[in-house]
């Protein structure tokens, strides 16, 4: 089964920086580790330049969605950031998306899952 995984604040998790706190990333790391054991693909769906941040090696793929500085961030969200989703989703042609905590995201994610008829969790 093919899982992916969409999370912000991971590779940030990921960069070693000590001062980083945060129980959702904490969380979804362990289920990608969880799934990766259990002989499942997964893949993390992020921003673009996450993997120049991230100092930890990682047995899943890191796929770089969007630039979040290009554009107006309100204009951003409608003509880049969902479009670069929706054709990454596409792309890696996962069979379940997950995404946790409660934020805009959760809409986009439930919005392209139905568009590319992916079975969609909210942790």
């Amino acid at each position: 089964m093919k899982i992916l995984i969409y999370n912000f604040t991971i590779p940030y998790l990921l960069s070693g920086n000590e001062e980083y706190q945060g129980g959702t990333a904490v969380a979804l790391l362990n289920w990608m580790k969880a799934f990766k054991s259990l002989g499942h693909d997964v893949a993390l769906l992020t921003w673009k330049g996450a993997k120049e941040i991230i100092k930890t090696k990682v047995d899943f793929d890191i796929i770089e969605s969007y630039d979040p500085k290009v554009c107006i961030p309100k204009l951003r969200l409608l003509y880049i950031h969902i479009p670069s989703v929706l054709r990454d989703i596409k792309n890696y042609n996962p069979d379940i998306i997950i995404q946790a905590g409660a934020s805009v995201n959760c809409l986009i994610m439930g919005i392209t899952s139905k568009i590319v008829h992916k079975k969609f969790i909210h942790r």
